[in-house]
């Protein structure tokens, strides 16, 4: 239990000073200094509230003599309409719950009830009672009452610390709710305390208060320290008026506690600090801005260096004013800007103040300081990146030039011998030169047989580097597929008799489609030459073409050797060989089917495969409608 001495500040009176009270009413002397000089009445008594001891205080309080008090006792001396508060609150001690102080009258020797704040507590099962006299207090609250009850409603409902002191003595005589919580007294710990004794403001501070107090006779909003029972330090505004009540002086005074303000203004300056000394260190350009007119309010080192504008030059312009990007590059900038908030990477041209031209990637934020709006951005300068890009396109356009003129050239030295060895050798075996004899047509046969193969080969080279280089283009027009197919199978029939194969096709397609009519017959003509390359001989080929919903659906199926499972998804790749052995003797570099699948998803189409090992393969595409 803590008590509060008039004269010598804080005392403490601990329970265990009547821990040694012998049994009986034999105690000792030494333990009951405290209780005997205590400021504040108290009463020791037994369970029946029989009093076994008072103190001077108390008998001062009511103006008996120590033994009438004990023979009178305090339950006769209560004032009736007080008795059951009284009752509930031992009842609750006794009970071991906690209990709160409550208010009573007590009837003084004269005969006059007088107020008190009443405390109980448990000492060696004996009840402690500690009284305070609040008459004063409790007058000044009817006073009050009866002059203004709205105030006495805003005294306890304000959030602000509010309390009343009498200026001759210093000493408080109320304290709201707010001034209790915040600084972590008891209502019974501030009454009858000075400020200066519980020490909430430093010595020279309050002198200071007072001091203007008394001279002006209010004091508005002074900013001070203050500190809580816990000695955590608050700032405050103070401020006080001089009240005269029942012809005495009394000082009302109320602190407005800015302890978190002052902390966030603190954190405010600190912010800032830190985003000045990021903004002006940045190296990427930086600039602040009124986000209704556009101009420049604060510009950084990085800007000033890059684009040549000073400081000076940038204030109380836009950027169109100061020559820095077109009216067209801004206004669409601030069009992303209002319709999202902000805007990231907007790629720029602008210009220096010597007319470079350099190129940006901008983004910005607005924000609100107060009631202020603002707009910071950055301008990341890729003038470099953008003009090693523009020397990678330039790059890329002339390799593309030098590869399509090498192509054209290769094309044209490959094609015009070879062209005069097929010519010679079609001459030849037309008799042009004489009958020849079997040795020797055979001789030319194969002479003509590897010159087509080089043709083929060359055409898919050629179709390939242009795949590469994405100048692979389809052409469609109106065509007869069943006419386009028969063309395409018939042309391999005399390479089918010869192998003893058997070569099928048919075409359910009624009307024309739209289709390039080269690049199909490419398709067809791939697949049937590899159907027919690793078909042994006496096997069997069907092509076959049907409508299904909407696409056109064309199948090239053989009973050859067939192709597993595992090399299924290497088919389309450039350059793949399955089985070598086999390859090498049919021939080709593994381009077709690559190609044959670019034409067909030209046309938005789909091409696969499917096979099992010695049972044959299907080749299927489908074209859109």
């Amino acid at each position: 239990m803590r008590v509060r001495d008039h004269d010598q500040g804080e005392r403490v009176s601990d329970d265990r000073h009547f821990s040694r009270v012998a049994e009986g009413d034999k105690l000792s002397e030494d333990p009951w200094g405290a209780f005997e000089g205590s400021p504040f009445g108290q009463a020791l008594a037994d369970q029946e509230s029989r009093l076994l001891r008072v103190n001077r205080a108390l008998c001062k309080m009511l103006g008996y003599p120590e033994a009438a008090l004990r023979s009178k006792g305090l339950e006769n001396l209560m004032h009736p309409a007080d008795r059951e508060k009284e009752r509930r609150q031992i009842q609750r001690l006794l009970a071991g719950q906690e209990t709160k102080a409550i208010e009573k009258r007590i009837q003084t020797r004269s005969g006059q009830f007088i107020w008190v704040l009443q405390e109980v507590s448990l000492v060696n099962e004996r009840i402690l009672f500690q009284f305070v006299d609040i008459t004063e207090r409790k007058a000044f609250e009817l006073a009050l009452l009866q002059s203004e009850e709205k105030f006495s409603k805003a005294f306890q409902a304000a959030p602000s610390l509010i309390a009343i002191s009498r200026i001759s003595d210093g000493k408080i005589t109320d304290a709201n709710e707010s001034f209790r919580r915040t600084l972590g007294f008891s209502l019974v710990e501030l009454i009858g305390n000075t400020v200066p004794q519980l020490k909430i403001f430093l010595p020279e501070d309050y002198q200071r208060l007072l001091q203007g107090l008394l001279e002006r006779g209010s004091l508005q909003n002074v900013e001070s320290t203050f500190f809580c029972r816990e000695g955590l330090v608050h700032e405050g505004l103070f401020s006080a008026e001089r009240l005269r009540i029942r012809e005495e002086d009394y000082m009302l005074f109320l602190i407005n506690d800015i302890t978190e303000r002052k902390q966030a203004e603190e954190s405010l300056r600190q912010s800032e600090e830190k985003f000045s000394k990021a903004f002006h260190a940045n190296p990427i350009m930086m600039a602040l801005n009124d986000p209704d007119t556009g101009h420049y309010l604060e510009v950084n080192d990085s800007f000033i260096q890059i684009t040549g504008y000073s400081k000076e030059d940038a204030y109380g312009h836009n950027s169109v004013e100061l020559g820095f990007v077109t009216a067209e590059v801004l206004a669409g900038f601030y069009k992303l800007l209002r319709s999202q908030g902000f805007v990231r990477n907007y790629e720029i041209e602008y210009r220096t103040r010597k007319r470079e031209v350099r190129y940006g990637l901008v983004s910005a934020e607005l924000f609100r300081t107060g009631a202020s709006r603002f707009m910071i951005g950055m301008v990341n300068d890729v003038t470099d990146l953008r003009r090693a890009q523009q020397a990678q396109v330039e790059a890329l356009k002339q390799t593309d030039r030098i590869k399509d003129e090498f192509l054209s050239v290769v094309s044209h030295e490959l094609r015009t011998p070879l062209n005069a060895v097929i010519g010679f050798g079609s001459l030849l075996e037309d008799g042009a030169a004489g009958d020849l004899t079997p040795q020797q047509h055979q001789f030319v046969d194969r002479i003509l047989r590897g010159g087509d193969r080089m043709l083929v080969l060359i055409d898919d080279l050629l179709d390939f580097a242009r795949l590469q280089a994405g100048k692979f283009d389809v052409i469609v027009n109106e065509t007869d597929y069943p006419s386009l197919l028969e063309e395409t199978v018939v042309s391999f029939l005399p390479a089918a008799e010869e192998k003893k194969l058997t070569l099928e096709f048919s075409a359910q397609v009624p009307h024309p489609v739209r289709l390039d009519r080269r690049r199909i017959q490419q398709v067809i003509a791939n697949l049937v030459n590899n159907a027919l390359k690793f078909t042994p001989d006496h096997g069997r080929i069907r092509v076959r073409a049907i409508i299904e919903g909407d696409r056109l659906v064309t199948e090239v199926s053989d009973n050859g050797i067939g192709i597993s499972a595992e090399d299924l998804p290497k088919l389309f790749q450039p350059f793949k060989q399955l089985d070598m052995g086999m390859t090498r003797r049919a021939g080709g570099v593994g381009l077709g089917l690559s190609i044959s699948k670019a034409i067909v998803e030209a046309h938005g189409g789909t091409i696969n495969a499917d096979s099992k090992p010695g049972e044959g393969s299907t080749f299927r595409f489908c074209l859109p409608l």
